[in-house]
């Protein structure tokens, strides 16, 4: 669309905006190369791929360039030195992966197909949307069925709610491969140790993000966004126990893609996010925003039972609950 309707665009943004295209894959790259360094299990690496070596690349190159070729910085330039950086990166990051495999690996034959990559990737990239889906439905459902200023309330709780999500979007990063290399060898017990331990911190950081937002959510919300709103405190409360119930019921999503169960976790998260769509529906109109919180909270509840049930089948106990599977784990 970019490249053939330009429309009213001025010659300037229309050639950054091609050059952005750019980005789109090489993105895409980078992201995929940081996921091979975790795969490896070299989580820091992995992470600074994207969180520091290519932000520091952009800058060093968007310094250097202009200064010793005298150019003056368009848009279009900045964007495409952002390409180029981004380019070194994952070209650099191949190299020392093809570098760090194992013989083995590097000439033996593939034990996976184009089709059975594609038929995982569909289910992730479902799962993905309505992650997206599942945090945006909220500010969208209040802004059409109460107010402006309900919306801007619940969009400042849920930006908040950032806190208590952390801990356990990090624990999920750093067990993902561990979690495939146990299940791969067939060891059950040490997968479940992890899970377990993972259930026990992943509850603990979103309980203690729970319980400060509690006693101090008003002073937060007041010195960082204003006075206005320490009145979505509530909210904030409601959402981050959102959160605790998420880490109560343990590392599903994860753990199930992990084991390649990714469709049951595309189908976790169509029936949650579809059945909070449809009960926040219902409870805005009658009791403003703090209706779609509690929708948001159920939803979690709805994608940690199904998730559970499903890796019960599999001999895994994800949630907080398996702490009394503890002793008998210990003693083998």
């Amino acid at each position: 669309v970019i490249i053939a309707w330009p429309g009213h665009q001025s010659p300037g943004l229309h050639r950054a905006l091609l050059t952005a295209l750019l980005l789109l894959p090489l993105f895409a790259f980078s992201a995929l190369v940081g996921a091979w360094l975790r795969g490896f299990e070299r989580t820091i690496l992995g992470q600074a791929v994207e969180v520091l070596f290519r932000p520091v690349v952009f800058l060093l190159v968007l310094f250097l360039v202009p200064l010793m070729t005298h150019t003056s910085l368009t848009p279009a330039l900045a964007i495409g030195l952002q390409a180029a950086a981004v380019f070194t990166i994952v070209a650099v990051t191949m190299v020392m992966i093809w570098h760090r495999l194992p013989p083995a690996v590097r000439q033996g034959p593939s034990r996976s197909t184009p089709g059975s990559w594609i038929r995982a990737a569909l289910p992730m990239m479902f799962t993905d949307g309505m992650r997206q889906l599942d945090v945006s439905y909220g500010v969208l459902l209040v802004a059409a069925l109460a107010t402006t200023g309900d919306a801007g309330l619940y969009r400042v709780a849920l930006s908040s709610m950032a806190l208590a999500t952390a801990p356990i979007s990090l624990i999920n990063l750093v067990i993902a491969p561990f979690v495939a290399k146990y299940f791969a060898r067939g060891e059950l017990r040490q997968l479940q140790l992890l899970v377990t331990g993972s259930a026990v911190f992943m509850s603990a950081g979103a309980g203690v993000v729970t319980l400060v937002f509690v006693v101090l959510g008003r002073w937060a919300l007041g010195t960082f966004f204003g006075a206005e709103f320490v009145v979505a405190q509530p909210l904030l409360v409601v959402l981050c126990l959102a959160q605790l119930v998420a880490g109560l019921f343990g590392p599903g999503s994860t753990v199930m893609i992990m084991i390649g169960r990714e469709r049951i976790v595309a189908v976790s998260y169509f029936v949650s996010v579809v059945s909070s769509i449809a009960v926040a529906a219902v409870l805005i109109p009658r009791f403003g925003a703090i209706g779609a919180a509690f929708a948001y909270l159920m939803g979690n509840v709805i994608r940690g039972s199904i998730l559970n049930v499903y890796a019960s089948r599999s001999g895994l106990n994800l949630s907080l609950f398996s702490l009394a599977r503890l002793p008998s784990l210990l003693r083998h």
